[in-house]
């Protein structure tokens, strides 16, 4: 499967209000393609969306652990660990 295509379907479930398809079609990217800091902060704002917070923040970490300097990530880290 192509991962252009899959991110692409990810981002219509996420249009329609499927946040857990979204959420499986990124976490099969993320598989195969780990470090992809965008798709980890996608992820843990999916997980947030869904009041996972436990699982927006490892995803959020993970973004973090590849780029420790990444604004979005850790502008949401912060927002994220607050709660």
């Amino acid at each position: 499967w192509d991962t252009k295509l899959r991110e692409m379907r990810s981002g219509c479930y996420e249009s329609i209000g499927d946040l857990m398809s979204a959420i499986s079609d990124l976490r099969g990217i993320l598989k195969s393609q780990t470090e992809n800091q965008l798709r980890y902060l996608k992820l843990s704002e999916l997980y947030y969306e869904i009041g996972e917070t436990e699982e927006s923040l490892n995803a959020i970490r993970e973004c973090l652990r590849y780029d420790p300097d990444h604004k979005g990530c850790f502008a949401h880290y912060k927002y994220v660990k607050k709660i």
